[in-house]
């Protein structure tokens, strides 16, 4: 049996406040535990330690308190790649796993790996490794080929942040000229950024590419992230697609939903403007006959809860939505045991979500966006419903057929079958771990 050290480097870790990628760490890492291989983690902080968590040797790695925008949109943070040099030196890793990309966790951490002879691979999670508008929606509204072009690129960050669709445009293009302005004294970093915009992006791409260049292998999840990255010219000889999966078992729902009660539905996730719980929200408010009960298991970003009181403010009134506490990971599927289905009203491309497979897990169809990774799960009119827009009417038009049609709900569930496992995804893993290490 392999008997090897593997570091695994995601964005953060426990016990802070972490998302889907984190989650699917600890779980591939415990099964991987499993087949014999010695993991442990090292993720960026404000403060260097090291400690255990669920039996995983955690080192964080300081960061530099203040990022200049070379640091965020160039190779990165030159305090936390030395910072993470002393990880790799007193742990002596055979192989380096990131799971992120970001100004703590980039191309400065890759060299220090290839300084070591260290090999490295990556997995992509989600569309901020590649896209500075982390939603790879183009002007916010439709989907995106994914191919970094530093002037297109550049004119949609700038959208994203309040400039009007023309005047990014005009921006982008000549900030190759406007970029010596940005060394101005007393300028906001906002302006800067708008100044030197096009070079800037130019730079990220830059350090997106060699990040991609210096991995043996890209793991992709689902099949738009394996496109985007023969798109952008990563050869499909170093892709790997390695879908998501669970720890948790399966088990049908025994409970069917009696005719003269409320469809229930849960909604689980971050409270952030792409993951759409306004539209859950807008459209029960243009249904306000329909029979439906709406728990949305969220909370609000920490130092930010402008978004929350909005969609609070947007609920007012209405009986049946509920705003309710965060579910503890090892807890989800239970918990969505207890509902009729599940809703992902995603507004950006996302990899999985995992919620899909705790669903799933549950026994339980899901209903979401025809966006990203979700249809690669969700089949039509099998396991789920797919909304085609994301719009408040066609999601009230997907609840309404779901509380109404006759037998709908009972054929969905019906057709949810058990979601694969991470043990399946270990094993996966643990192949391509051993062919890295044999080269």
């Amino acid at each position: 049996m392999m008997q090897k050290k593997i570091l695994h480097v995601p964005f953060t870790y426990y016990p802070d406040p972490c998302g889907g990628t984190e989650v699917y760490v600890a779980a591939l890492c415990r099964f991987l535990n499993d087949a014999g291989i010695d993991h442990i983690i090292a993720a960026s902080g404000k403060v260097k330690a090291i400690y255990e968590h669920e039996g995983l040797r955690v080192h964080r790695f300081v960061i530099h308190p203040a990022l200049t925008q070379e640091m965020m949109y160039g190779e990165g943070d030159p305090t936390a790649a030395q910072n993470f040099a002393r990880v790799l030196d007193e742990e002596h890793p055979d192989l380096v796993h990131y799971h992120s990309f970001t100004p703590a966790v980039s191309v400065l951490c890759l060299r220090e790996t290839q300084k070591r002879s260290i090999p490295a691979l990556v997995t992509y999670h989600t569309p901020t490794a590649s896209c500075q508008r982390g939603t790879l929606m183009r002007w916010g509204t439709a989907p995106c080929d994914g191919e970094m072009r530093p002037g297109r690129c550049a004119a949609c960050f700038l959208q994203s942040h309040g400039m009007s669709k023309p005047l990014a445009w005009v921006a982008s293009f000549i900030s190759p000229v406007t970029q010596p302005l940005a060394l101005l004294p007393g300028l906001p970093n906002s302006v800067r950024a708008v100044l030197r915009a096009t070079p800037l992006m130019t730079g990220r791409i830059d350090a997106t590419r060699e990040w991609w260049a210096g991995m043996v292998r890209v793991i992709a999840l689902c099949e738009w992230t394996k496109q985007l990255l023969l798109l952008n010219g990563v050869p499909g000889s170093k892709i790997n697609k390695v879908r998501h999966g669970l720890p948790a078992p399966f088990e049908n729902r025994a409970a069917v939903r009696a005719s003269n009660t409320p469809l229930k539905l849960a909604f689980l996730g971050r409270m952030d403007v792409n993951k759409g719980i306004d539209l859950l929200i807008q459209a029960l408010r243009l249904a306000p006959e329909l029979s439906v009960t709406l728990d949305l298991f969220t909370i609000a970003p920490q130092g930010d809860d402008a978004l929350g009181r909005k969609l609070m403010s947007l609920a007012k009134e209405d009986a049946r939505i509920c705003f309710r506490a965060p579910v503890p990971a090892g807890e989800v599927v239970n918990t969505l045991r207890g509902y009729d289905a599940l809703v992902v009203p995603s507004r950006w491309f996302e990899t999985g979500p995992l919620v899909i497979l705790e669903a799933f897990a549950a026994g339980i169809p899901v209903l979401g966006s025809n966006l990203g990774g979700i249809p690669e799960w969700v089949m039509h009119e099998r396991n789920g419903l797919l909304v085609p827009e994301p719009t408040p009417t066609a999601w009230r038009d997907a609840l309404s057929r779901l509380a109404l049609e006759p037998g709908l709900l009972t054929r969905l569930q019906a057709g949810v079958h058990p979601p694969r496992t991470m043990r399946e995804v270990a094993a996966e893993m643990k192949l391509i771990y051993e062919e890295i290490l044999a080269a």
